[in-house]
């Protein structure tokens, strides 16, 4: 069976803050996240790791051209 984490458990592992997940799930651009209940939030480590490896780079150019084309700004 899949490890799911809560918000404060993947931010730790994204070693980002629990908000700024919040703030990526608002704007949809963070990892994908399942809700069990209305009021909880839960990540697979899967898609977390999913999520690391999509975002995983050579050069910076590269990551300049995948930003560019996912909208983020520089």
């Amino acid at each position: 069976m899949p490890k799911y984490l809560t918000t404060n458990e993947a931010a730790e592992r994204l070693r980002i803050a629990p908000q700024t997940l919040r703030v990526w799930r608002l704007r949809g651009v963070g990892p994908k996240f399942t809700k069990p209940t209305a009021s909880r939030v839960r990540y697979s480590e899967a898609e977390i790791e999913r999520f690391m490896e999509a975002r995983t780079y050579q050069s910076t150019a590269e990551e300049t051209t995948a930003r560019k084309g996912r909208g983020v700004a520089a």
